[in-house]
């Protein structure tokens, strides 16, 4: 399965909201700097999924704040 997941990062809360398309916002306290981000990102989408973390892999958007993520069950 596929998911948009638009990133926000450097915040003082980490999150995720699922949205009504479908589509997912997730809050880091991660900076964009040398893929910590991405790597949190990662982190909190195995744990909402309730998957380990090697089944989350990032496809598209690496340096962007709109990514795309594959979640393999």
């Amino acid at each position: 399965m596929k998911i948009y997941v638009q990133v926000k990062v450097n915040r003082k809360k980490e999150g995720i909201e699922k949205k009504e398309n479908g589509s997912f916002v997730v809050w880091t306290k991660e900076p964009a700097q040398e893929g910590r981000a991405n790597e949190d990102v990662t982190k909190q989408l195995a744990l909402y999924f309730q998957i380990p973390k090697s089944a989350v892999d990032l496809v598209l958007g690496h340096k962007n704040k709109i990514k795309v993520f594959e979640i393999k069950n």
